[in-house]
């Protein structure tokens, strides 16, 4: 018999193994890195057993992350792994899958989806884009389980927690993780796909830090029982149960929520209600690390950076004051994706962000900048709305007042920005505004993925764009007296110059992008240096090394 024996989490210590260096696949008997791997396998199986209760048409979702362990390799990525049943096949096929990636690949860890996942949704998405996963946010079913994530806290911090939930009667189970602290409470079958959120809020007003991007019903968190072998760290770190792998207790949600402080019944994630007290001692408000503040104006981070700091929101001018603790993840997915939006390349972006490292010390902060900056680049393309709220309340707003698309037809462009200044407009204003005809109006509003017309009023479509500019409502101004050749090409010049004011690009790039031909571009440019918009830089011809001459791009500086 195994010796499966208890974690007390008031006894706990952090376990940690040197990561091994291999050159070749690893067969099963050299996994010492692995004590005790059969009896850590059995135990993982276990909780998920216990959080996972399948009904017809549900699964489990697990995945094995993994990078290049040898040149001959495939290379990284994400293999997902379905438990159908938690029987004794489903048991030695999950066994195979863990023992399959620890031998034969270098896994960063192995996580779980906390909801449930509909097989027939999962399939159906599945056959629909002919490759990936069966679990997102979209296939989700029910939930046993809803969970909370607590990163760069103190073991203090979690006994502290722990203790609150204990003196309302809340058995959890607590997984450390190897970086931070997951909490899981047991609940009965719901399709509340919004519960996340509701308990971040709750948690954020009862004084903790949960981590805000964990919110969405598709997040995964990492199995216990096996190591954190995430590159940043210079040991793996073991990821364990620490309490409540034999105490936990299942609960209604109405019956937590009520435990906590809560009426689940009237609770909303705009304006949540609390209860009155309860008669429990009133809970201490732990105050997270407040930002350091090392400048007196923006002039002062302009020569930081070396960028205009007075063409950034008032968010993102506090972001780049330093990464603030408990924020620190969230704000370089904000910082990466914002000035993603606005042409930069990952390797500008993981220069600013270099910058930002420096400030305020960020002794607590282990992971790599780099590597991080180049995931968020790659990876995602908006930032969560929830999270957006919590972070603009945190450090101000992100946005400036005007977003102005980037790559849509030029004309389009002037109609939109036309409505953006105005407000919603009929047919006649229009024409009045723009001094084109009704044929012209007409012909504009053809695949026009901008601007919509209901009841005889012309509106903005409200969509997402990929590229964007954020506007002040002066350069707003600006962009309105221009015409729509003029819009194009300089709203286009201004997205690639950036925060630098400057970029260098052809004629023949700007005519792909804005879909104007060459000669009108340049005329264009010549009516946009007449009005003062921009200086351009020309050049003729350059030597090539092997003695041939080409054509040299212009450069243009936005004033």
């Amino acid at each position: 018999m195994l010796n499966l024996e208890k974690i007390d989490f008031k006894n706990y210590s952090i376990k940690e193994t040197n990561i091994p260096k291999v050159e070749k696949k690893r067969k099963e008997n050299e996994l010492n890195e692995y004590e005790n791997l059969e009896q850590n396998i059995i135990r993982s199986w276990n909780m998920l057993k216990k959080t996972h209760i399948l009904k017809n048409n549900e699964c489990c979702s697990v995945r094995a992350v993994t990078y290049k362990l040898y040149q001959e390799d495939m290379g990284a990525g994400s293999h997902e792994h379905i438990i159908y049943n938690f029987d004794e096949k489903g048991f030695e096929d999950y066994r195979n899958f863990i023992i399959k990636y620890i031998c034969f690949k270098r896994v960063y860890n192995f996580y779980f989806n906390i909801y449930k996942i509909s097989i027939k949704a999962g399939i159906e998405r599945q056959e629909e884009r002919e490759k990936g996963f069966m679990a997102s946010n979209k296939t989700t079913s029910t939930t046993n389980l809803i969970s909370l994530d607590f990163d760069d806290i103190e073991y203090a911090e979690y006994l502290k927690l722990k203790n609150d939930l204990l003196s309302r009667e809340i058995y959890t189970l607590d997984v450390f993780s190897g970086h931070g602290y997951h909490i899981h409470f047991i609940i009965e079958d719901t399709e509340d796909t919004e519960l996340l959120k509701k308990l971040i809020l709750i948690f954020k007003e009862l004084g903790y830090t949960p981590d805000v991007a964990c919110c969405d019903c598709g997040r995964s968190l990492r199995i216990p029982f096996l190591y954190n072998q995430k590159p940043k760290y210079e040991k793996a770190r073991m990821s364990e149960i620490i309490s409540g792998e034999y105490r936990s207790k299942m609960y209604s949600i109405s019956e937590l929520f009520s435990r906590l402080g809560y009426d689940y019944e009237t609770f909303t994630i705009e304006q949540p209600e609390r209860k009155k007290s309860t008669g429990r001692p009133k809970k201490e408000v732990v105050e997270t690390e407040k930002e350091v503040v090392l400048f007196e104006c923006d002039s002062d981070l302009t020569k930081l950076y070396n960028i205009d700091i007075r063409n950034l929101p008032v968010g993102i001018c506090n972001m780049l004051k330093g990464f603030q603790k408990g924020y620190a993840n969230l704000q370089v997915m904000s910082l990466t994706l914002y000035f993603k939006n606005r042409g930069c390349t990952s390797e500008e972006i993981i220069d600013i962000l270099k910058v930002t490292k420096k400030i305020n010390g960020n002794s607590w902060n282990d992971w790599n900048i780099e590597d991080e900056a180049e995931r968020f680049y790659n990876s995602y393309n908006h930032i969560n709305n929830f999270i957006k709220n919590e972070l603009e309340n945190v450090f101000g707003s992100f946005e400036i007042e005007f977003k102005i698309p980037i790559g849509y037809n030029s004309k389009h462009l002037q109609l939109y920005i036309f409505l953006l200044k105005n407000g919603n407009c009929k047919k006649k204003d229009i024409i009045n505004g723009l001094h084109i005809s009704k044929d012209k109006i007409n012909r504009i509003m053809k695949n026009n993925n901008l601007v919509k017309l209901e009841n005889r009023v012309y509106s903005i479509n409200k969509t997402e764009f990929d590229n964007f500019l954020m506007v002040s409502k002066n350069e707003l101004e600006k962009l309105s007296s221009l015409n729509y050749k003029e819009i194009g090409v300089y709203t286009y010049l201004k997205w690639r110059a950036s925060i630098k004011k400057f970029i260098k690009v052809s004629i023949v790039t700007i005519s792909e992008n804005i879909g104007i031909s060459n000669p009108t571009i340049s005329d264009t440019i010549s009516s946009l240096e007449k009005r003062g918009l921009i200086q351009v830089k020309r050049f003729k011809y350059k030597e090539h090394n092997d003695g041939e001459f080409f054509k040299e791009s212009n450069e243009y500086t936005i004033l």
